[in-house]
């Protein structure tokens, strides 16, 4: 049997990380119209802090995790998976 995850969206970039003068997200679909900046900064406001795992509201297919997770894979001793620090404003 194989599952597949359902991760909720949270969080949003920090307007530091985007380029300036971009254009409005579009109406319909919400692309934001921009490229995923290669730096993220995420607005600390604006994740959440009851859930451990989840992916980013703007980059639907960035999957952010929060310490407490980290911490219990290494814990468990679970490898196959690599975590980066991002800061956070």
């Amino acid at each position: 049997m194989l599952l597949q995850l359902q991760l909720e969206l949270h969080g949003l970039l920090h307007p530091d990380c985007l380029p300036v003068g971009r254009k409005p997200p579009c109406p319909e679909c919400g692309n934001p119209g921009f490229h995923w900046p290669k730096v993220i900064i995420l607005n600390a406001a604006s994740l959440p802090t009851e859930v451990d795992v989840f992916r980013h509201r703007q980059g639907w297919a960035t999957v952010i995790v929060s310490e407490r997770f980290v911490e219990a894979v290494n814990r468990l001793g679970l490898d196959g998976v690599t975590f980066q620090e991002l800061e956070t404003r």
